[in-house]
């Protein structure tokens, strides 16, 4: 574990000197970072460390799961090696999509970073425009967190989230446990870590105290929370429904859905005004636009084994489907039945595309 000390309580600028000793080390190629623009932050590839200027990994907000992006930067072979700074639920989906062939991490170096949680975009940007786009939006959110603080716009998704601290990160900076105004701590979280941790002359040592009674502390409060949410009935077809307009935002967002083309997208689903007019004569009415419980069944079927819950489904629903909580409760029943859990472990196969002899021992006794 490395403590680097606090530079006028400015903890975006102690990561974004990190990530700057990292490019000039020659380490890796470029770094893929959270950095703040135009009001916003959107995720960054840079090679040069002089463009490294505005570096926010704490911003409360999460534009894009970035599983999709590494998956465009590293599904093509390249010995160039790059660095990605990725909170919890994206290295999982990143996981996932490596297990789906959909990305490689021969030649990436993922740093991971405890998740508070996030805002939705469009409530970033208007509390970042309230502040004249000065970063504090970043600043009150921590604040508020350090002193317990119950932040209500919160994204649902984040509510309900029990992986908040990296795993499978190569290095993590951990903020649970620690007093943000002062320290930031960096661990290496695999022998790649520690020997990048060496080149860079940090030092690294075991997980604080602090820190395991913080995460614990933690797990039970997101615990009551998701107790609280699920309280809330939702008539999950009623609303699909009502609400939805096939848009199909929530399966471009999804870090999941990697399909080149999906079946909703082609021949299959193409009708003529004479099959239109068939079913309307049939039931007297057609629901129009068509299809769309099979479109929610279908997607479904394809992602819940391998979903992370990041609930960037319902971000991109236009008319605000609580997607992100149904698939939570979805996904956690059917992993929990196949006894698997998207992004565990890179070594863990997926359990419907692996045949194991003695798996239907039991149906045939």
């Amino acid at each position: 574990m490395t403590e680097i000390e606090m530079t006028d309580g400015n903890f975006c600028q102690v990561i974004g000197e990190f990530f700057k000793k990292l490019l000039g080390s020659s380490i890796v190629e470029a770094v893929l970072v959270p950095q703040e623009i135009s009001g916003n932050v959107v995720q960054s590839l840079v090679c040069s460390h002089e463009k490294i200027e505005n570096v926010n990994p704490l911003a409360p907000v999460l534009p894009v799961n970035s599983a999709r992006i590494v998956s465009k930067l590293t599904t093509k072979d390249s010995d160039q090696k790059i660095a990605a700074m990725l909170r919890p639920c994206e290295i999982r989906a990143l996981v996932e999509l490596v297990k789906l062939k959909q990305a490689k991490i021969d030649n990436l170096l993922i740093v991971g970073i405890d998740c508070f949680g996030t805002y939705s975009v469009s409530d970033y940007v208007s509390k970042n425009n309230e502040h004249n786009n000065d970063g504090s939006v970043t600043i009150d959110f921590l604040k508020g967190i350090q002193v317990n603080k119950e932040i209500s716009e919160i994204r649902t998704a984040c509510r309900l989230c029990h992986h908040f601290v990296p795993e499978n990160s190569d290095i993590a900076i951990n903020l649970m446990g620690r007093d943000l105004n002062k320290k930031i701590v960096i661990r290496a979280g695999s022998d790649e870590g520690k020997r990048v941790l060496e080149e860079l002359g940090l030092e690294d040592t075991p997980e604080s105290k602090e820190r395991e009674v913080a995460v614990e502390r933690e797990k039970d409060r997101r615990r009551k929370l998701k107790e609280e949410i699920e309280k809330e009935a939702v008539d999950f077809l009623q609303v699909i429904s009502s609400l939805c307009i096939n848009c199909q935002n929530c399966r471009n967002v999804c870090p999941i859905c990697y399909c080149k083309q999906c079946v909703f997208e082609g021949p299959i689903s193409e009708y003529s005004k004479e099959k239109y007019l068939s079913w309307a004569r049939k039931k007297g009415l057609l629901r129009m636009p068509e299809d769309i419980l099979l479109f929610h069944f279908t997607r479904m079927s394809h992602v819940l084994t391998s979903c992370v819950a990041c609930g960037q489904c319902e971000a991109a629903c236009p008319n605000k489907i609580p997607l992100g909580r149904k698939y939570h409760r979805l996904s956690n029943e059917v992993q929990k039945m196949l006894e698997y859990e998207a992004g565990r472990s890179i070594d863990e196969e997926l359990p419907l595309s692996a045949f194991r002899e003695d798996e239907l021992e039991a149906i045939e006794s």
